[in-house]
């Protein structure tokens, strides 16, 4: 697309619409009729989605991106040199975090928050996730794994920021701090999942819904990094709140076969062969239609 305003980019539809959608058309708009009169931001909880294929006219700026002319290889430019603009564009996006922002009492356990606050605390630690995230991506290790710090610092923790975290420690090369942020998203996790004891079924406690954290995205964390231990305790943790139903030829609606599996799997990763075979083989996983265990025995009988 090229309007009067001298920005030239490909504006696609997004992936799962597969036709420009009115926000799309409007967001359009917006820029073309401004006209660079006034400066245009998009927040950094704005998706791909709804960027309209503007990414590379993209200026980090803490909690916003904001539209420039110039072309950015902040995205675009992943595995090569970084650009001198694109560590400017970091440098100053750090700078906002640490010098600009003043965020404060947010982890005050005497202050009050409702569940807009909560919300809007999400918005806060996204943009020092996202700027953690392309730091590690370009190579800055030290200010990514800094950034994450200073996050912690300030801002209460939950599930998805804890995972995330794990993922962007990894990727900048500090296995010690990637598993320290999963155990974090982990202890999160299980204080929601006690709140919620007895409102819940087995299947959303593994897979996440509105009501309930998914404990699986923890899991994985934990194999991204080989803590299959912490693995263990985090799936005995499950089993141990999946109650004990008769399971029939109807199949498993809740989910109790698959928290018996997962916690089979996590043994056999810790190297607990036979603990992780006994329970593949109880009555509690066998049902006909759950083919995954007897086909995992079949496979184990090889090191994971």
């Amino acid at each position: 697309s090229r309007g009067y305003t001298g920005l030239e980019w490909t504006m696609s539809a997004a992936s799962d619409y597969g036709i420009l959608r009115v926000q799309d058309v409007m967001v359009y708009n917006i820029i073309h009729y401004t006209n660079w009169k006034r400066p245009i931001y998009f927040a950094v909880t704005v998706s791909d989605n709804n960027k309209i294929g503007l990414q590379n006219h993209l200026r980090m700026e803490g909690m916003v991106f904001k539209l420039v002319k110039e072309k950015s290889d902040a995205y675009t430019n992943t595995g090569g040199i970084t650009s001198d603009g694109t560590n400017r564009q970091l440098d100053r996006w750090m700078k906002n975090l640490f010098e600009v922002y003043q965020i404060r009492y947010l982890k005050d356990p005497d202050i009050f928050k409702d569940d807009n606050m909560l919300k809007l605390v999400s918005n806060y630690r996204s943009a020092y996730l996202q700027a953690a995230r392309l730091l590690a991506t370009h190579r800055r290790h030290d200010d990514a794994l800094k950034v994450l710090a200073g996050c912690e610092e300030v801002i209460p923790w939950d599930r998805s920021a804890g995972v995330f975290a794990s993922q962007i420690a990894l990727q900048a090369g500090d296995k010690d701090a990637a598993l320290y942020y999963a155990t974090r998203a982990d202890t999160v996790t299980r204080q929601q999942v006690a709140a919620l004891y007895d409102h819940y079924v087995p299947q959303e406690l593994l897979n996440g819904s509105a009501r309930v954290p998914g404990i699986r995205h923890v899991g994985f964390a934990y194999e991204r990094v080989q803590a299959y231990d912490h693995l263990v305790d985090l799936m005995r943790f499950v089993n141990d709140r999946t109650p004990s139903s008769t399971i029939t030829a109807g199949g498993d609606p809740t989910g109790v076969v698959t928290v018996r599996f997962e916690l089979a799997r996590a043994l056999r990763l810790a190297g607990q062969t036979e603990e992780a075979r006994a329970l593949l083989e109880s009555p509690q996983l066998a049902y006909p239609g759950f083919r995954e265990a007897s086909a995992a025995l079949e496979r184990w009988g090889q090191a994971p």
